[in-house]
């Protein structure tokens, strides 16, 4: 039994490296927190992962990751499981002999056949609806073209979303899925790691009654989702995308609708996909969640506080201002914060001073805006990528100085009241440089993995220590 725990361990270890590094899509933040993990124990309720990290970073990990890391083990257990993070190894596989044999028996196998009495109607967490779902006009438009698909009257497919992490892709694709099994029909939700996986186990064994089974279920079922499409064009997986390209193009001679999500635009797809998949892809309705605006923000945050108390809606515009100020970068970090603000309201809505409680209750975790300098800045962006802060603020024309360099610019801009030409001052450049570089990372070609170091430095340069 110890030789089978210790393989799972190994193969589970694996898989979630795999999953946790596509997902956040970032080299940096992968090396620098995940790079050494290793799952260390499970069972049928929760899994232990280790870290190489100290208490500290693993606290902000397990704050600044938890999406990631819930996400992971979802798709990779088919259920969410508590999970715990550590730093120390009591919980190795050395430890583990007395773990009993039933202890698995809850979790699901990674490998799995879909069938449409399973997982068409099992595959979609049922919080996640319509009534939840905030329409404002950062998102109508794709809101619109799922709700007219569900009722039959949208005969354009496929539908492509463009849509950034954390602005509600995820529960709109569960909605969706959601409405279509209410209304008696199949639908099916693909996770590109797992998806690619099990495709290539199944041609590796060169089964063909299996692959031709999965197939047929695939360009059958009434509502086909892939989610994160691009991930598919990483790596040699040709005979993969061979085999997706046979379902889009079943699919589409068969008016069936298909849905395909993607954090950038088609156009970024072309070096990843050839062109036949791109036509397909193109030949439908494209649509994009776009990012909140101040106004969206402030829908967002009344329909999440009213959610956790009628009584919250009422705090002052200051507090409600606060609160985007520190927390407007996407959808998730709203809910987080008003989860965060339920946790203390009875003393918000029992003071005569609830602004005061309402910023007191954020005092751990955010920074003053007037505490943050130009140097503050640039020494997290060295810390953060390594370089020394002469270096951020020289000429070399070396490229991850460059990167470190404009991701400060663009902190700077973003967060401070300076202007380009003191910005300008600042680095040695002139004010066109600044531009160029905030220019540079709007482009969605080049933005993704630039925004997301962004998210992570903007979350460690407003966190107090």
């Amino acid at each position: 039994m110890k030789n089978n725990k210790e393989a799972s361990i190994f193969t589970y270890t694996s898989l979630f490296r795999e999953n946790i590094k596509l997902d956040i899509n970032d080299q940096m933040l992968f090396t620098n927190f995940f790079k050494d993990l290793k799952v260390v124990n499970f069972n049928s309720e929760m899994i232990t992962f280790y870290l190489n990290l100290s208490d500290n970073i693993l606290d902000k990990t397990r704050s600044f990751f938890d999406d990631n890391i819930s996400k992971a083990i979802k798709e990779i257990f088919g259920k969410p499981l508590v999970y715990k993070l550590v730093n120390k190894l009591e919980d190795s596989p050395e430890n583990l002999k007395s773990t009993n044999e039933n202890q698995t028996q809850g979790i699901e196998k990674p490998l799995s056949t879909p069938t449409k009495r399973k997982n068409s109607f099992s595959s979609f967490d049922k919080n996640y609806s319509f009534k939840t779902y905030v329409q404002s006009d950062f998102n109508k438009e794709t809101i619109n073209a799922c709700k007219l698909l569900i009722n039959n009257e949208f005969k354009m497919t496929p539908i492509y979303i463009q849509a950034s992490s954390g602005f509600g892709k995820t529960h709109l694709l569960n909605a969706i899925g959601n409405e279509f099994i209410k209304n008696g029909k199949t639908a099916f939700y693909i996770n590109p790691s797992v998806f690619s996986r099990d495709i290539a186990t199944y041609l590796q064994e060169n089964n063909q009654n299996k692959i031709s089974k999965l197939l047929n279920y695939y360009c059958e079922v009434d509502l086909l989702m892939f989610d994160d499409i691009q991930v598919f064009g990483n790596g040699q997986k040709k005979a993969t995308i061979q085999f997706i390209f046979q379902i889009i193009d079943h699919r589409i001679q068969k008016e069936k609708p298909t849905l395909f999500a993607s954090e950038g635009p088609i156009q970024s797809l072309k070096s990843l996909f050839d062109n036949r998949i791109i036509t397909r892809l193109s030949s439908g309705f494209i649509t994009q969640i776009k990012p909140p605006n101040k106004d969206d923000f402030y829908k967002l945050l009344n329909f999440f506080l009213e959610k956790e108390d009628p009584l919250l809606k009422n705090i002052s515009k200051e507090s409600k201002n606060f609160i985007i100020r520190n927390y407007c970068s996407n959808v998730r970090n709203i809910s987080a914060a008003v989860k965060r603000i339920g946790y203390y309201k009875k003393d918000i809505i029992d003071s005569n001073y609830s602004d005061v409680v309402v910023e007191n209750s954020f005092k751990d975790l955010v920074k003053d805006k007037e505490s943050i300098t130009p140097d503050l800045i640039i020494e997290t962006v060295s810390k953060y990528y390594k370089i020394p802060k002469k270096e951020i603020i020289g000429a070399s024309r070396k490229k991850e100085i460059v990167v470190a360099r404009h991701m400060a610019m663009i902190i700077i801009r973003n967060h401070l009241e300076l202007s380009l030409e003191e910005i300008g001052k600042i680095f040695n450049k002139d004010h066109s440089t600044i531009i160029n570089a905030i220019k540079k990372y709007d482009e969605p070609e080049n933005n993704k993995s630039f925004k997301n170091a962004l998210s992570f430095l903007n979350e460690e340069i407003f966190k107090l220590n």
